[in-house]
């Protein structure tokens, strides 16, 4: 499954020497937040974050046992364990999702935000599926070491509340969910002023 990044993590070996190592090169300390007592690095998918909203199960093989899950609960098993690669790995081998049909009148979407317009990994993403006769379903990626399900904003996304106040209900629900660390060319504040661009996609939503 996909590593989780940070700018300390991802610098070469030499550079990253000249301090104590980080919780995923086997020490003891958070590079990025240093009283956190676990790695803060971000989840950087934008796959898993349209699958999440679509509710997908994943199968996958532990020890010689085949197991079905849901795909969210998988990932922040392994995002924990890789919080500690030095140290522990979960030992899986993912065999297949499983995405539940789409229902008469569900619509979904994909928005993301990237500092390239090529293959590159997201700053921030969100996935909504809405419509039909299921409560809609928003994910946000890269913002956490695991995507997170917005339900609160979903829930406001299904009522007739006008876009702008979704809006702050995704910011106010981001301001709880996310962990946003230092990005390259990009600061917290940075990052949370783009929790908005769920705007994006409230046009599933007519």
């Amino acid at each position: 499954m996909q590593d989780r990044r940070c700018i300390y993590f991802n610098q070469p070996h030499l550079w990253r020497s000249g301090f104590p190592y980080c919780f995923k090169t086997g020490g003891s300390i958070c590079r990025q937040i240093p009283n956190s007592p676990v790695c803060r690095a971000i989840y950087y998918s934008d796959v898993a974050t349209a699958l999440i909203a679509y509710e997908a199960e994943v199968e996958y093989i532990e020890d010689g046992e085949t197991h079905r899950t849901d795909l969210k609960s998988l990932i922040e098993r392994h995002s924990v364990a890789n919080g500690l690669a030095c140290h522990e790995h979960l030992p899986i081998l993912v065999t297949r999702f499983f995405i539940p049909a789409a229902e008469k009148g569900e619509r979904s979407g994909f928005y993301k935000y990237a500092m390239r317009t090529t293959i590159d990994f997201p700053i921030i993403n969100f996935a909504l599926r809405c419509g039909g006769n299921r409560p809609a379903r928003l994910a946000a990626g890269a913002v956490a070491p695991h995507p997170v399900v917005m339900a609160e904003t979903a829930a406001k996304i299904d009522s007739d509340a006008t876009d702008d106040e979704v809006i702050a209900q995704a910011e106010d629900e981001l301001r709880k969910l996310a962990m946003p660390i230092k990005e390259a060319c990009m600061t917290p504040a940075v990052k949370r002023s783009l929790y908005r661009h769920v705007a994006m996609l409230l046009d599933l939503r007519k």
